[in-house]
């Protein structure tokens, strides 16, 4: 939704609102950070040089929460596809 931009990285903040076929969490990217300050961290990395802490907000089929952080993705658990509409206001 919001993606990450390695060469500039950009810090997004807002408020989201969705309404998903079945539970998402709402997932902010933070970084990139040094892997040794991501111990203990859930983490995500496209190719093990570059990688982001992950906050995640507890799965749920609709809802809204605030969000701050390099990129934001709705996430889900299943292998099946899932439809999902939203909407988001970037406060900076």
């Amino acid at each position: 939704m919001l993606a990450p931009n390695e060469e500039e990285p950009r810090n997004y903040s807002g408020h989201i609102t969705f309404d998903a076929s079945e539970p998402v969490q709402v997932v902010t990217l933070l970084g990139p950070m040094d892997k040794s300050e991501l111990k203990g961290l859930p983490y995500w990395t496209t190719d093990d040089k570059t990688f982001y802490a992950l906050v995640m907000v507890p799965s749920k089929s609709a809802g809204s929460t605030m969000f701050s952080g390099n990129a934001l993705a709705l996430h889900t658990m299943y292998q099946e596809p899932f439809t999902v509409s939203y909407s988001i206001v970037l406060t900076k």
